[in-house]
């Protein structure tokens, strides 16, 4: 089932309401982001929205963000490259 880009925003925004979301967590949901076709320009767009519209929870999670950035852009190690 192909979800769209506000489904998968809704889900982060879940996770992120969460007490300890894990970068494990996050990392999982971006490979059935990808397992359910999305491209890495639109997860990319996506998370990009997400850091500018996290509001208080911005803080907590923008270096969270930005890894995951990383790792859709492919700037991560070989082992955590998903697209």
């Amino acid at each position: 089932m192909n979800k769209n880009l506000s489904q998968w925003e809704n889900i982060f925004k879940l996770k992120f309401k969460q007490d300890k979301v894990t970068f494990d967590e996050l990392y999982e949901i971006l490979i059935v982001m990808k397992n359910d076709g999305l491209d890495s320009e639109s997860a990319y767009k996506l998370l990009t929205n997400l850091r500018n519209n996290l509001g208080d929870l911005n803080n907590q999670y923008d270096d969270l963000l930005l890894e995951l950035m990383d790792i859709v852009t492919g700037y991560c190690s070989a082992r955590l490259k998903i697209w």
